[in-house]
């Protein structure tokens, strides 16, 4: 048996990532799946696996920058995206008091239903509706002809048992036998729907709550907790929990402007001038957004400088220090030369040069990370 999905958009990005999901009863194409080879296995478990109990788990999330449609907010991570969380709203159907201490308890006391909620209109353009649907007949079944009509007949949405089928035909071939035609029903009627007597929103983007109560039109807003930037505010434990974990790089650093750089849609670093990607373990990025990276130094670490201009500083040292050499014999040998701010700027040149001669060529783009670490001073 297959699912299938249908769209009312072209599917605006390669289906390996994303599949159709459901959020609160309308179903969007999500990307709920990591790249491959995603370094943080926290990540990767959260995003593809969410624990049902765990309520950041399981609040969609939109991609800052992208906008793309994610299932959490683990799946903006591992694409590198920083992210912005689905409200959550709870209606209640009976009214009381509301202690934001003691909210769990008020909404499981008073079955209080939950909702997820756009948390802006002007997203809205960036949600790529979908409706998934059974496309082929159970494996091993005697329907031959039901097979064939299920696979091959045009499409004609149906539902049944709760379920969409692709026609007719597929819906019969699972046993079911009351079909209702899917897209009549789906044309609505624009009923109002029935106002909860108590709603609760928990509006992430701007970190606060509002409590709306239909008896006595009250409108009570409160601010929630402030957290750092890399945490997010957990209603059911009351404590800003840390989702964006950077483990201190063991070497010596440098950062990166932003014109050295940029992070591609599956969460790796590019780096310009070297033409390399760094996994997320390579590079760390402080609470202001300022990457670093490892500078070479041995075999530890990368370079953000390009072999090309490793060899340039290569075969500048090796011309410019013997001559440097040659130049401070002469002004030893030839006391009417000897100038001393002169040669004291060719010894001082010469000593700070020479331990670049040590190097593995191996690794040329060594010497520019040297030498910046070097002059940085001038």
């Amino acid at each position: 048996m297959s699912n299938n999905t249908t769209s009312e958009h072209k599917q605006p990005y390669p289906s390996t990532y994303y599949s159709c999901r459901n959020a609160n009863s309308s179903y969007y194409y999500q990307f709920d799946r990591c790249p491959p080879n995603h370094d943080i296995t926290e990540f990767v478990s959260n995003c593809e696996n969410p624990n049902s109990e765990d309520q950041l788990q399981n609040i969609p999330a939109f991609g800052k920058t992208s906008k793309k449609l994610y299932r959490n907010l683990y799946c903006a991570l591992c694409h590198g995206e920083e992210f912005i969380l689905w409200n959550l709203r709870f209606d209640c159907p009976e009214s009381g008091n509301v202690n934001l201490e003691k909210l769990s308890d008020f909404v499981e006391d008073h079955n209080c239903r939950k909702q997820l909620e756009i948390p802006s209109k002007d997203l809205d353009q960036y949600l790529f509706s979908c409706n998934p649907y059974i496309s082929s007949c159970p494996e091993h079944n005697n329907y031959t002809k039901l097979e064939v009509a299920c696979e091959y007949e045009p499409m004609a949405l149906v539902k049944s048992d709760s379920k969409l089928f692709r026609n007719s035909h597929c819906a019969a071939c699972h046993g079911l036998k009351e079909i209702y035609d899917w897209c009549k029903e789906n044309r609505g009627t624009n009923e109002m729907k029935q106002m909860p007597s108590l709603s609760i929103l928990f509006d992430y983007r701007t970190n606060v709550f509002v409590i709306y109560d239909k008896k006595s039109s009250n409108r009570n807003v409160g601010k929630l907790p402030s957290c750092l930037k890399n945490s997010v505010f957990d209603i059911n434990t009351r404590q800003c929990r840390q989702v964006v974990y950077n483990s201190p790089l063991n070497c010596t650093a440098t950062r990166l402007s932003k014109s050295e750089y940029y992070i591609t849609s599956d969460g790796l670093l590019y780096l310009n001038n070297t033409q390399r990607f760094l996994n997320q373990s390579e590079f760390i990025q402080d609470s202001d957004g300022i990457i670093s990276i490892c500078i070479k130094n041995g075999g530890n670490g990368v370079s953000k400088y390009s072999i090309a201009e490793g060899y340039i500083t290569l075969v500048g040292l090796v011309i410019s220090i013997p001559a440097l050499a040659v130049t401070i014999i002469v002004y030893l040998c030839i006391p009417d030369l000897r100038t001393l701010p002169v040669l004291g700027a060719a010894i001082t040149v010469s000593s700070n040069g020479s331990p670049f001669l040590d190097i593995n060529l191996d690794r040329p783009s060594v010497c520019p990370s040297l030498f910046e670490g070097k002059y940085s001073i001038a």
